[in-house]
């Protein structure tokens, strides 16, 4: 019998996302460049994807070989990213917690440092970007490396201006 081996989540991906077409196609290019990361990698990161109330449910390809969790708000609330985020990071079962956009990419050697990252604590992270010409670039203004207990210590983001 083969040797069974477990490989906790040790890092978990959060990104909210919104679709008011038929086309998901920017959500499956992604799902497709990780999913060509290393497979012992992608064994202890899960991808927390909150479909925050397209007019036409997200649905994922079945062939995908990712730790892929897709939460639905069924309600379509103007400008809710926050609590779309915040219903992500409750679902999260690392504590180390990614929250990003689904338009950017993370290369592999920077998900595989975050995972050997000791535990984060009070320290929050945002990281560095590069720019095309592979200059270091200005940090993305909504994207956070964290804690999840301390996310969730804080009451996460402030929803109070969701629908305005």
């Amino acid at each position: 019998m083969p040797e069974l081996t477990f490989c906790p989540i040790g890092l978990s991906y959060v990104a909210p996302c919104y679709f008011d077409q038929r086309d998901h196609g920017s959500l499956f290019d992604l799902l497709r460049f990780y999913q060509s990361f290393d497979a012992e990698l992608l064994d202890r990161i899960e991808f927390v994807f909150v479909d925050d109330g397209s007019p036409q449910a997200v649905r994922l390809p079945e062939e995908l070989e990712l730790n892929v969790l897709l939460l639905r708000i069924n309600e379509d609330i103007r400008w809710n990213q926050a609590g779309a985020r915040n219903l992500g990071v409750v679902y999260c079962r690392s504590d180390k917690v990614l929250v990003t956009d689904i338009d950017h990419e993370f290369s592999e050697n920077t998900l595989h440092h975050m995972l050997e990252m000791p535990p984060l604590g009070k320290t929050m992270y945002k990281p560095q970007r590069l720019n095309e010409d592979g200059s270091p670039g200005q940090p993305h203004p909504n994207t956070f490396f964290m804690s999840r207990a301390r996310f969730l210590k804080y009451h996460g983001y402030d929803e109070e201006f969701c629908g305005a």
